[in-house]
């Protein structure tokens, strides 16, 4: 049985729809499980809805009292509680196509044939669609400047190659990743299971099938600075988050994979050379 675990947090706009495109899929041995994380709008009206009409294809998890632990804890969350064969991640606004699950599980037990004894990650391109999911650009990868083929080897010590709504993995990843994580600062769920598969050399897999229309909101655009003050005080701004960031990021990762911060760091310059070439 395939797992999808979906955290929910005021998603009244677009969840529907990516509950349908769930329902919709062409693979039918899955069940939904669902947690929320302190709703405001009508998200929770929408989830019970669809519960009533499909106990046993969908499970709202209680929370227990918890909200607004944010994506990251929440997910986690749903990992503790949850247990099956297979894992998928999935986001409230976005748009599954209708073969997703069906061709992530095909491709997992081939790998498992090969290789069934070690934790597995496949992970897939997205088409980047706008609110109304017209295409805008037909791979995610190409439109982040993203190798996942080269980043998940070389350079995942340092930055994520993995899209969390575009992941399927087996129960083998997922016990690793919820193991002793209680004193862990876990920056995003979805970083943190990479981490976890290659600290124990076990397989991340891309794959150049795009399985989701990743929906891009109008109000993930930020403004530009509008004076010379506010932008050099942004600016000071973004030292100390990058700072902050990968100081969070450098404790996180060596709880799984050992590295030193000598090498951590010339990782960082090695990849932002790269990126900065290839963005000509």
């Amino acid at each position: 049985m395939v797992a999808i675990l979906l955290s929910t947090y005021n998603g009244e706009k677009f969840l529907q729809e990516q509950l349908d495109s769930i329902l919709n899929q062409t693979f039918n041995d899955w069940k939904l499980y669902i947690r929320d994380d302190g709703s405001l709008d009508n998200t929770l009206n929408i989830l019970n809805e669809y519960y009533l009409k499909f106990p046993n294809k969908i499970e709202i998890i209680n929370n227990s009292g918890e909200y607004n632990l944010g994506a990251a804890k929440s997910f986690i969350k749903l990992l503790q509680r949850v247990e099956a064969n297979y894992y998928m991640f999935c986001d409230q606004d976005d748009y599954w196509l209708s073969n997703k699950i069906e061709l992530m599980f095909n491709k997992m037990k081939v790998l498992e044939e090969k290789s069934n004894s070690i934790p597995i990650l496949i992970n897939s391109d997205l088409f980047v669609v706008d609110s109304k999911l017209n295409i805008l650009n037909e791979s995610f990868w190409k439109y982040t400047n993203l190798d996942p083929y080269k980043i998940s080897i070389e350079f995942l010590e340092v930055t994520n190659c993995v899209t969390g709504c575009a992941t399927f993995f087996n129960k083998k990843a997922r016990d690793i990743a919820i193991k002793d994580i209680e004193d862990i600062d876990i920056i995003m769920h979805d970083y943190w299971l990479p981490i976890c598969i290659k600290g124990v050399n076990g397989l991340i897999y891309p794959i150049k099938d795009r399985t989701i229309y990743y929906r891009q909101h109008d109000n993930n655009v930020i403004g530009a600075g509008n004076g010379k003050m506010s932008s050099l005080m942004n600016k000071f701004l973004s030292i100390y988050k990058n700072l902050s960031y990968n100081k969070r990021l450098f404790n996180m990762v060596n709880r799984r994979i050992n590295i030193s911060i000598y090498s951590f760091i010339l990782k960082k310059i090695k990849l932002y050379k790269i990126r900065k070439m290839n963005h000509g």
